[in-house]
Parts: structure tokens; sequence; C-alpha cells
């Protein structure tokens, strides 16, 4: 018992100290490592709370173990220190009404000394009402004391809970908007881009189930963040990879978002009207927004033209310069099976369905062809042709490409990660083996 009370202790210093700016915590999270590349550091905090959380649990469940004497009281008492000391300097720091350093909430110190206040408060009062109740020795107490205490730390959490996750009306957050009613009429399967005072944040889209193409936050797949990174003209930056929305930019950044924009299907943008002075293409316009068309390849194309490439270097480059034709030729990182005749264009097959685990494509070639996809390539992805497996290709450094035969074919994308299931199958006999150990505990105490 000691050594894991000893494992989630380290565990908490160990997560406090790698969400602490330092060379160490700078090289952890350069590394290529899932999540750890990617995701904001202090999101380790959930491993934080989750050992605080198991700690408090076992020392619940042991204090109702030991006898009440005056080495406990000491013991105790000692503990108090803790709340009471946190208390004091946010009292202190009110008092001398010391900078917070957040210009937008001004009386951040009577607000920190009101909530510590209060979580203070219950915390001693439970404390007290614990210390009564066991004092009596007698296990129905115990046990009623136990339901206090977990009471109080409910009711304190969904006080909190309210406070930084409001449950609100959907009204309050969705309300009606005739833009957004236009896009989504409008987009289907294209993505949609804001500019300037129109700039769509990320998880926005998610919600309002339009597409945008900015990552999810708080995480995004690397390679589509190196491939708007390099758009953007900056390294990438492990919790920022939202594209460049000024609406003023010189001219080779300007380019260089264009062909963003044309290679992730991005057809319509969004202005506010005063960011946009002669509009063109306008497919919608009010008071206040304008959104106009804007010429980029479609979700989902065919085209006969390949270039193969290995360096991740050279495929942006290619991809980004502007003698490169992304509606003739894609780039690919391996040789397809077959060779293909050359077309001068391309051209755009039927999207059936679009779910968030399925895509079905329909296509009607006369010769065989390369159909593109504008998804992110990604582990768990399948493809299928007329039902048969088919290689999904790498294209364009970040996208999906599959070699589709000539005439009548249904292309289904299929998601369905290993590792989820596996996931499943371990949590299913996790699950089971709790529920055995409590029947046998059960059977045996009886």
């Amino acid at each position: 018992l000691k050594d894991i009370r000893f494992f989630y202790l380290a565990t908490i210093v160990v997560t406090i100290v790698l969400s602490l700016k330092s060379p160490l915590t700078s090289f952890i999270y350069s590394l290529p490592i899932p999540i750890f590349s990617t995701g904001i550091p202090s999101r380790i905090f959930m491993l934080t709370a989750f050992s605080i959380s198991v700690l408090a649990g076992m020392g619940l469940s042991g204090a109702f173990k030991i006898k009440f004497d005056k080495e406990l009281l000491v013991r105790t008492l000692s503990f108090l220190l803790i709340p009471l000391g946190i208390l004091a300097i946010t009292f202190l720091l009110s008092l001398t009404r010391t900078d917070c350093n957040n210009p937008i909430i001004a009386n951040c110190r009577s607000i920190a000394l009101r909530n510590t206040l209060l979580e203070v408060l219950i915390f001693l009062f439970g404390f007290a009402a614990y210390i009564v109740l066991i004092k009596a020795n007698k296990k129905n107490i115990k046990y009623g004391a136990a339901v206090l205490i977990i009471a109080l730390v409910s009711i304190l959490g969904l006080y909190n809970g309210q406070k930084f996750l409001p449950f609100s009306p959907e009204s309050s957050f969705k309300p009606h908007n005739d833009l957004l009613d236009q896009i989504q009429k409008i987009s289907k399967y294209s993505r949609v881009a804001g500019l300037g005072g129109a700039n769509i944040k990320t998880d926005f889209a998610t919600l309002y189930r339009f597409y945008d193409n900015n990552y999810y936050d708080p995480l995004y797949i690397k390679r589509y963040g190196e491939f708007v990174a390099y758009a953007n003209g900056t390294q990438l930056k492990r919790s920022d990879v939202e594209i460049n929305s000024d609406v003023n930019l010189s001219p080779r950044k300007q380019l260089a978002r264009t062909r963003l924009f044309e290679l992730t299907s991005t057809q319509y943008l969004i202005y506010k009207n005063n960011d946009i002075k002669e509009p063109r293409d306008v497919v919608f316009r009010n008071d206040k927004w304008t959104i106009v068309s804007n010429h980029a390849l479609p979700r989902a194309y065919m085209v006969s033209e390949y270039d193969v490439e290995h360096n991740d270097e050279k495929i942006l480059s290619t991809l980004f310069d502007q003698k490169f034709n992304p509606y003739q030729t894609v780039m690919l990182e391996e040789k397809p099976k077959k060779t293909y005749v050359t077309k001068p264009n391309y051209s755009i097959p039927v999207i059936v369905r679009y779910d968030s685990d399925s895509i079905i494509i329909k296509t009607n070639e006369n010769k065989d062809a390369l159909l593109v996809l504008t998804d992110n390539f990604y582990p768990g992805w399948g493809a299928f042709v007329n039902g048969n497996y088919t290689k999904i290709l790498r294209a364009n450094y970040t996208f999906r490409a599959i070699e589709v035969p000539a005439g009548n074919n249904t292309i289904e994308f299929r998601y369905k990660p290993g590792p989820l299931m596996g996931g499943f199958i371990v949590s299913f006999i996790s699950l089971g083996g709790v529920v055995g150990l409590f029947l046998k505990r059960e059977l045996l105490t009886r």
C-alpha cells in the first residue's frame, strides 16, 4: 500500500514539475511523442488531479480503520496548517492589492479570496464533523461521516463546475444567426475560412456542423500542423496552428495562404464588411458580413498525374511553388501500382455520404485515375473500392489518395482504429475483473 501511495505522490510531483517551463520540459515536449508534442502542457494537470483523487480516496478509506487518540489529533491539526496557510497568503495578496497580471478581471484577488475562504470553510466543517463522528467509534456513524464528506465535496464540485463550465440552455450559446444559416446551407462538404474580424475560432465549426481548416483544440495531427505552419511562414507551435487570418498580408504570404486554401478545399471566405472594399463572387451579404466564393479544389477530386517525393521539405516547397498545378498533379510519397495516362484536367466524383467514420464516393471515369480526398491521412482509416480493400497513399503532404480503376465505382473510407478496439477489450476485461473481485469479497464476508 505504501508503494502505491508513493507512486501517486510521485506522479503529482512529476506532473507539476512537467507543467513548469524549464530546459528539461522544453526538451521533453520537443520530442516527437503523440500528445506530448502537440498538446498544451497544462493538460498534464489531469493526471495530477487524478492522482490526488486516488490518494484522497485511499485516505478516506483508511481513516475509518484508525482509532481516535491524541497522536491522531496532533497530526490532523498539523495538516490543517496547509489550507489555513493558503487562505492566509490569499488574504495578504488581497489586502496588499497585489497585481495579478490580468487586465480583464481587475478584482481577481478579492474573487480568489472569496473562493478560497468558501472552500476552506467547507473543508474545516467537513473535517470537524469527521473528527466528532469518528470519535464515537461506531460503524454506522463512520459511514454517516463518509456520506457527509462526499456530499460536501459533491456540492462544492457542482458549485465550481457551474462557474467554470456552466450548464446553459442551447439558445444562449447557439442563437439564431443568418450568417451561420448561410454557411451551413451553401458550404456542404467544402471548407470555410473567416478572415480579419470574421476569423473562425477553433472548434466553432464543429459546434455548428460545418467544415473549416483549423485544428481541433487541444490536439491536432502534427503533420497537418507542419503543413499549416509552412504556409504561415512560421515554425510549428505546439498549441497554436491556426491559419493566418490577417486581411493585409505581404504578397508572398498571400500567395502561400491562397495555395493553402486551394489544397484544403476552402471554397468560401467570410469577411466583415469593413474588411473588404469591393467584393467579388459574393454568395451572401448582409449589413455586417460577406461570404465570397473562392477558387479551390473540391473535397474529393481525380487526377492522373503524380510526382513522387520522399523529402518533407521538398514536398512542401513544391506544393507552395506557384509553378505547381494542384488541379492536374498530386504529390505522393510512394509510387502507385499502376501507370496512368495523363489528362489535362481533373474531374470531380460524387460524394454520396460523408460521416465522421464513413465516407462513400461514386466515380465514373473512362480511364484509371487517382482519387484525392482532402482529409488528413491518419492511422485507422481503410479504403475499399467496390468492397475490395485498397491502400491509402499519403497525398500532398497530409491528405489521402487511392487508385481507382476506370468505370463505375463505389469507394468507401471507413474508420476502425485498432488501438480503440484494443482499448475496448482491455476495459471490458478490467471491468469484469473488478466485478469478479467485488463478488468474491462479498461472498467471503458472508
